[in-house]
């Protein structure tokens, strides 16, 4: 027993900080994130921006959670900036003290890994939902147990009440297996509670924590753990002698309806002890943030935390890149009080570049994880519109979806806090006339008060209607010997040769088309 235990051990701690294989169900994950939302935060990104920067992606990439509990917590706290900066603060005292002390980390590591199952993730309906209510006949249920048990003591004294013990266990069977359905909602949350606990006090031990609020908590939810260890949720296989028990025991529960009077008693002191588990729940979920955070910086080559500047309109990146792609080439802006137009061809990296600044932004602000060297910004709200896409289940058309994402970021731009906007093309699905006067008299309304847009675009007109607002940045690519090179190198001023032909050509269209093509562009130029 005690060699599989050392080797979990040696297991727990060998897969820390490594990228997780696992299957992820974000219908599960999200579900804290989802019943929290707003009530601490500053901002939360919106779905638009979730799916333009692949936070699904991203998550897979940052989880390096130990718990159920905190991967739900990571979810919560990678997309969300929060109103102010203590938690920031109170979170790099933890994780500076987890870096200097390698034994509690390691302790607290092993602690978490208790908390791994995955029915550990249904934890949080203790707390966030009503639990079930008595039914209307619940003195029933009461009146029928006390029945049982004055028969079965009478039945020792006058032999002819057994013939009643019959018919009311009979009635009690059915009282007792239409309680089982309620008991099995509780079959996944209720052990882990008990495990819960146990975790949040070795924790707090390791860390030497001193916390009353923590201890206090304990100590209220501990009082449930007899009532709780009552029953078997998950009994182990046993000998014939232990499953004979274990009818018997059945039946004893059915005779006296222990279950449903048991398991009222505890669901009416849970619907008041809601505020204790969510404690102990982001109690563990923060401690496996830290580690989560302190993980990624140790594997992480390039990294930095985020310089919070006071003012608006500013920010600035040093050698920032793309924590998803496997060797990414970094660049450098800095922006003060102008916002960014970026131009160049389809794979030049004007995509990634703007997901890049978008990932660093929320990161920075959410986790104060950075990508990059270093990384600049005030708090701001990051908002994009760069997937957008037909939905034929309303017959919307795709313009008709550009202009609703886009009036969102028009509404937002209107609110008193700064605002990052990340565009890529504008106003696509229409004509190029209009595309592009629509598309100035937007980008220079979002890009008012202190707000920063970036917007990728092919329209090069853009750069010079813009240009009182707006610093134009470019990608370019070459040819060589029949290839397209790309650098993803971000390079000043505005694209000033274009190789779409170019590329029509390598890509062994025919000649006459590409000769065509040439000539209509001179046409049109003249």
């Amino acid at each position: 027993m005690f060699k599989r235990k050392a080797k979990r051990q040696k297991e727990v701690l060998e897969s820390y900080s490594k990228l997780k294989k696992e299957v992820y169900n974000f219908d599960i994950i999200k579900r804290y994130a989802t019943s929290v939302a707003g009530k601490e935060d500053s901002f939360q990104i919106t779905d638009a921006t979730y799916k333009d920067l692949d936070f699904d992606e991203l998550f897979m990439f940052i989880d390096r959670s130990v718990s159920k509990i905190g991967q739900q917590y990571l979810y919560k706290a990678f997309q969300s900036i929060r109103k102010d900066d203590t938690l920031t603060s109170t979170r790099e005292l933890l994780i500076e003290k987890l870096r200097k002390n390698e034994t509690a980390k390691h302790e607290c590591i092993l602690a978490l890994a208790s908390l791994s199952d995955y029915e550990v993730q249904y934890l949080t309906t203790l707390f966030l939902e009503d639990q079930i209510q008595k039914p209307s006949w619940f003195w029933l249920i009461r009146l029928s147990g006390a029945l049982s048990l004055v028969t079965f003591i009478g039945a020792f004294f006058f032999p002819v009440l057994w013939i009643a013990m019959v018919f009311i266990l009979l009635f009690n069977f059915i009282i007792h297996y239409w309680n089982k359905k309620n008991l099995y909602q509780y079959a996944a949350s209720l052990p882990q509670l008990i495990t819960l606990v146990q975790t949040a006090r070795n924790i707090s031990a390791y860390l030497e924590d001193k916390g009353e609020v923590t201890k206090q908590a304990i100590k209220d939810i501990d009082k449930l753990k007899p009532l709780i260890a009552l029953f078997k949720f998950n009994p182990a296989p046993k000998s014939d002698f232990g499953e004979v028990a274990d009818y018997i025991l059945e039946i004893v529960k059915a005779l006296f309806l222990i279950e449903p009077l048991l398991l009222f008693r505890i669901l009416n002191r849970l619907e008041h002890q809601k505020d204790n588990i969510h404690h102990l729940f982001t109690y563990v979920g923060e401690l496996d943030l830290c580690l989560t955070i302190n993980s990624i910086r140790e594997t992480s080559k390039v990294h930095c935390k985020l310089n919070r500047l006071k003012r608006g309109n500013s920010l600035k990146m040093v050698k920032g890149y793309h924590p998803l792609i496997t060797d990414p080439v970094n660049n450098t802006i800095s922006v003060e009080e102008k916002s960014i137009l970026l131009t160049g061809s389809n794979m030049s990296g004007k995509s990634t570049f703007i997901r890049t600044l978008g990932i660093n932004a929320i990161l920075g602000q959410s986790l104060n994880l950075c990508f990059a060297e270093s990384f600049e910004m005030p708090k701001m709200h990051v908002s994009s519109a760069i997937r957008i896409a037909d939905d034929l289940m309303t017959d919307s058309s795709y313009y008709f979806q550009e202009v609703t994402a886009i009036k969102k970021l028009m509404v937002a731009s209107d609110e008193e806090n700064a605002n990052l906007f990340l565009l890529d093309e504008l106003f696509k699905g229409t004509n190029t006339l209009e595309r592009i006067a629509s598309g100035k008299a937007v980008l220079s309304r979002l890009a008012q008060k202190e707000n920063l847009v970036f917007i990728a675009s092919h329209d090069l007109e853009l750069s010079e209607l813009l240009k009182d607002e707006f610093i134009t940045y470019h990608f370019s690519e070459q040819i060589q010997d029949g290839r397209i090179i790309f650098d993803y190198k971000l390079k000043e001023g505005s694209l000033q040769k274009t190789n779409a032909i170019k590329i029509l050509q390598v890509n062994g269209f025919p000649t006459e088309v590409i000769e065509e093509a040439k000539r209509i562009v001179e046409k049109l130029k003249n």
